[in-house]
């Protein structure tokens, strides 16, 4: 086949079972759930639940519909006057 320039591509070159060894799943068929495995022993987590609550609460009073008081949440966009 050189010698009328052909060229066979794409062909098998070797007919024995390839050694591929299989890639794992990259999804864990068991993923973690929410709140069924919490870190630290019940007591800690409750000192900690305690310790936020105050700060929990506040941040509850706080009006839906007030503006964030921290010069840094001011947005300022430069525009071209019209």
């Amino acid at each position: 086949m050189p010698k009328l320039n052909i060229n066979l591509t794409g062909l098998a070159v070797t007919w024995d079972s390839p050694n591929i060894s299989t890639i794992p799943d990259p999804i864990d068929p068991s993923p973690i759930k929410p709140n069924k495995s919490p870190a630290g022993t019940h007591q800690q987590r409750e000192q900690l639940m305690d310790a936020l609550q105050p700060y929990l609460s506040a941040n509850a009073k706080i009006p839906s519909t007030s503006a964030c008081p921290l010069p840094e949440a001011i947005v300022r966009l430069e525009t071209e006057p019209a």
